[in-house]
């Protein structure tokens, strides 16, 4: 971490080396979701894996519908690995969470898969 004097900020005034652990737990405190990193590191080790994150409108369809009311898996072949809610991540969200609008829904799967929840998701 570098720490920049505020009458010049080129000047670094200090550098701070933290470990991969506190790197983490700062990065949670200022709001990172560790979501994303699973997802990142699920992308290098899965040949093929495609994964989007979308956005649901306040006005979507998918508004207070149930994961598995919306048959989104079997409609499309793309899973809902994650949902994040107003910055809080909901990592593996059960069948029965009822999705809403504003959150954004984090889908896997092959790339016509994704693009078809996506069609479903924000019409």
């Amino acid at each position: 971490m570098l720490i920049y004097d505020v009458e010049d900020p080129d000047a670094c005034s200090s550098v701070l080396k933290l470990s991969h652990d506190d790197t983490r737990t700062l990065s949670e405190l200022l709001g990172a979701s560790q979501v994303v990193e699973e997802v990142e590191a699920a992308t290098h080790e899965i040949e093929g894996l495609t994964i989007d994150w979308i956005e649901l409108r306040p006005e979507t369809a998918a508004d207070g519908v149930t994961i598995a009311d919306g048959a989104y898996r079997k409609r499309t072949g793309a899973s809902i690995v994650a949902v994040t809610r107003s910055g809080d991540p909901v990592p593996a969200p059960e069948p029965d969470f009822v999705l809403r609008g504003g959150d954004t829904v984090v889908a896997a799967g092959t790339i016509e898969g994704v693009a078809a929840l996506r069609a479903i998701l924000r019409p």
